[in-house]
């Protein structure tokens, strides 16, 4: 149902710690661990840039994605069937000014890293 999101040219990628439901920053953030469907975004079939793509994560906020489980049971990015169960704890690590980095090099995390 949201697949026009993905198959528009004017698609904007969010950073990777938003939540997909509510498009703001994860508080609490939680990934559903997905394989990947090369048909779902056509542009990931470049294996120059994302290689050999085996699962792809969707990050959510637990506050936002548990009611949309609980009503739909399916989900809400893909449509498929999914469970509370299916859903993997993400730990992220953040320096003094509030970015997010690595926690053995201490280097910032970007979007090309």
């Amino acid at each position: 149902e949201f697949e026009h999101l993905y198959r528009d040219d004017r698609e904007v990628r969010l950073p990777f710690n938003y939540c997909n439901l509510t498009l703001q920053p994860a508080k609490d953030p939680y990934c559903s661990i997905e394989a990947f469907d090369p048909n779902f975004n056509p542009r990931l079939k470049d294996k120059k840039l994302f290689g050999n793509l085996g699962q792809v994560g969707i990050v959510y906020d637990l506050l936002s994605v548990v009611p949309f489980l609980q009503k739909h049971s399916k989900n809400p990015m893909t449509g498929k069937k999914m469970a509370q169960s299916d859903l993997v704890k993400l730990v992220l690590h953040y320096n003094e000014q509030g970015e997010i980095h690595c926690p053995v090099t201490f280097k910032k995390l970007t979007e090309a890293t």
